[in-house]
């Protein structure tokens, strides 16, 4: 599905569309040669998408009959919807689709797979989405997973290709030390962490802080705030999304009420993930903090969770670390059986940085807001 009208388009001056594309790309090329910059992918060639599991960078196959419902089996690049350069990443999602619909393209924090994150480290990530219409459906999709990285014998001939769960080199998505970002049916962006359980919470930890907690607001007894840095009228729910369980005896999934960061179809998203580890001890990095920002084209971000202090699952049971180092973008969508039906849907990546430094909102070339800052402005609202 293609979101350029041709009618609006003859109203432009072609001078004028392609200043506006040459402008964009100078600005990612400006952020990419920010400070502390360690991974830049403009997704503008088909060297984005020609390697496959083992590689360093690369995708892996839609697991839903695509070629014989018309559509890829792998990522794709679109040379004609991009934020800025000659493409960005494509993924489309058939209608009768499983739960890895279109596949995933992964990359790790660099070619040689030593650049990992474990405690004590603080690191960025920058992305931009666009999605179609019809990706506003039930279930909700896995936009992006940060996670343990590839070991450098991964990809080596003999085991080098296997898991690291199964004694191999490479990074999984679901890595205990898992961050998600999901995005859909819900309307504005929900994260949670760890893939398994470690002693202070379980697997599939959302980032929703109750009410009555020190993250949140007080709203009303057993509300949530899944957008806990929104300031007031805040952004919260009854009960929890059936994905992660109940509280109560509920297992509710209602509207956001309130002041959510709405998810809107035909426009660029740009989010941007913070991860800081503290110490780590039994299994856990102790003292961490998640953050997202978000914003449309030409747009400052807005903070929309502040998660922490909080202890990530750094470790499996066996007590094996699972350093971050990996960065998945995908639409996986639990619970999607492929005997449905479902509306077919596309979403398209661009402009993916990895920094130790936060990064410049595109086009402004001032950083996000400062988390102290907004905490700060939103308590003299109270």
């Amino acid at each position: 599905m293609r979101y350029i009208a041709a009618a609006a388009l003859s109203l432009v001056s072609p001078m004028i569309v392609a200043q506006e594309a040459s402008n964009a790309t100078s600005d990612f090329a400006a952020r990419c040669k920010g400070e502390g910059v360690i991974l830049c992918q403009g997704f503008d060639d088909g060297s984005a998408v020609a390697g496959r599991w083992g590689d360093w960078m690369g995708v892996t196959v839609g697991k839903s009959n695509n070629a014989e419902q018309g559509y890829p089996e792998y990522p794709t690049i679109d040379y004609e919807i991009k934020a800025s350069g000659a493409g960005s990443l494509r993924l489309d999602v058939p209608p009768h689709s499983s739960s890895q619909p279109s596949g995933n393209w992964f990359t790790n924090f660099s070619s040689d797979r030593t650049v990992r994150f474990g405690e004590n480290s603080n690191f960025f990530v920058q992305f931009r989405q666009r999605i179609s219409r019809d990706y506003l459906v039930e279930p909700s999709h896995k936009v992006a997973i940060i996670a343990e990285g590839d070991l450098p014998s991964c990809g080596a001939p003999g085991e080098g290709t296997l898991t690291r769960k199964s004694g191999g080199g490479c990074g999984e998505a679901c890595s205990p030390n898992e961050i998600v970002l999901l995005a859909g049916a819900l309307g504005y962006p929900v994260m949670y962490n760890a893939c398994s359980s470690s002693p202070s919470h379980g697997p599939y930890d959302g980032f929703e802080a109750d009410s009555t907690t020190s993250f949140g607001h007080y709203v009303g007894r057993h509300y949530y705030l899944p957008n806990n840095a929104m300031p007031a009228p805040y952004c919260y729910k009854r009960g929890r999304h059936p994905d992660y369980g109940s509280r109560d005896g509920e297992n509710l999934m209602l509207p956001p009420t309130g002041n959510c960061w709405p998810i809107e179809a035909g426009k660029w998203i740009t989010w941007q993930i913070e991860i800081r580890t503290g110490p780590y001890r039994d299994h856990e990095w102790h003292d961490s903090h998640i953050r997202l920002w978000a914003a449309y084209e030409d747009e400052p971000s807005r903070l929309v969770i502040d998660w922490g202090p909080y202890n990530l699952t750094a470790a499996s049971g066996s007590g094996r670390i699972t350093d971050f180092g990996k960065i998945w973008l995908m639409t996986f969508q639990t619970g999607r059986r492929i005997e449905d039906r479902y509306p077919a849907m596309t979403t398209w990546y661009d402009e993916l940085i990895v920094s130790t430094r936060i990064i410049p909102d595109p086009g402004t070339g001032k950083p996000p807001p400062d988390p102290e800052g907004v905490r700060a402005a939103s308590r003299s609202e109270e």
